[in-house]
């Protein structure tokens, strides 16, 4: 009996639907994934990589190394749009306007070649809050993370930062006056919900 398409192991597609296909392999101790394309693309891909491993070869680049920061906003962004992510975050325009910001800064450079004190140095020169500038921060490494799960990049960056440190303001007590009109608010919605 012949084995289905999609019986294949190591080959799937991670949104059903979207007509993009992944590989899933062990390596090294590790299971690695990467994105490849359409199903026959994957299937050779796997191939390649099984080919690799009997031979004892070095498993080739699945993707090219040399992807701008521009570029990998460009991916990042098509994933959280998508409509059959169940991943994708609910504050899309925040991320889209800190990526700008991004582009302008790094767009054209391979992003393999971008350092922490780089990224620091761009943060701290956007003359921002530290509770912002941890916000451009996390959708920074957001791009980098997505992209190394994809196989466009091997390192993340942004993971060499620490985060900024965010002052909280002092507490703030309420007074005897304050404490006790709440308390009259508080009650008088009690007996309402009571008499309801």
């Amino acid at each position: 009996m012949s084995r289905k398409r999609n019986d294949v192991a190591g080959v799937f597609e991670k949104y059903h639907g979207s007509g993009i296909w992944y590989i899933r392999f062990r390596a090294d101790g590790k299971y690695i994934k990467r994105k490849i394309g359409d199903r026959d693309e994957a299937e050779k891909a796997l191939a390649a990589v099984h080919l690799a491993k009997k031979t004892h070869s070095p498993i080739v680049n699945l993707r090219a190394r040399g992807e701008t920061l521009g570029g990998l906003c460009d991916i990042y962004l098509k994933h959280i749009e998508n409509p059959l992510n169940p991943e994708a975050p609910a504050d899309v325009y925040g991320i889209k306007i800190r990526i700008r910001a991004m582009r302008e800064a790094f767009g054209d450079r391979v992003a393999s070649t971008i350092q922490a004190s780089e990224i620091r140095r761009w943060l701290l020169s956007l003359k921002k809050k530290a509770s912002t500038l941890n916000r451009y921060r996390s959708v920074l490494s957001s791009v980098f993370r997505y992209a190394k799960e994809e196989g466009y990049v091997t390192v993340n960056p942004v993971r060499d930062l620490k985060q900024f440190r965010v002052e909280l303001p002092h507490p703030r007590w309420l007074s005897a006056k304050e404490e006790k009109d709440i308390r009259t608010v508080l009650g008088k919605w009690v007996k309402e919900a009571q008499l309801d």
